[in-house]
């Protein structure tokens, strides 16, 4: 068994073809925005809202702290060319994916709206039940 079927305290990472942290290393993503995809990659399974609510928190972290965002240089996308077709097995919502777009060009206002969006999408439902 390969380290990616072991996972501790669950089984959320592996429900997920591909795992978020083989992409993180694939894409070469820095600390902060590799816990924006796995947050976003699994609050379905695992703690919804609050893992939402941690993924804001870290595109809070990438926008103040990386200082490629504070240089008034041409943006480069973040995620490699085609970066849906890696995930497209997640069956994530629309506003996750458009989240996950706006980080990939570091509009990071437009990404937390869609996640702020998603979340009061989950209250309202949570609401209903």
């Amino acid at each position: 068994m390969t380290v990616l079927g072991r996972q501790v305290g669950g089984n959320h990472y592996q429900r997920l073809n591909p795992q978020p942290i083989v992409l993180a290393y694939k894409w070469k993503l820095n600390f902060a925005v590799g816990c924006i995809l796995k947050y976003l990659a699994r609050y379905k399974f695992k703690d919804g809202i609050k893992d939402l609510h941690k993924a804001i928190q870290f595109i809070e972290f990438e926008r103040e702290l990386n200082p490629i965002n504070h240089d008034n240089h041409i943006i480069v996308p973040i995620f490699p060319a085609k970066w849906t077709l890696d995930i497209q097995d997640w069956e994530l919502t629309s506003n996750i994916v458009n989240a996950l777009a706006f980080v990939d060009i570091r509009d990071y206002s437009r990404a937390i709206t869609y996640i702020e969006y998603e979340i009061t999408c989950l209250q309202t439902t949570e609401g209903d039940t």
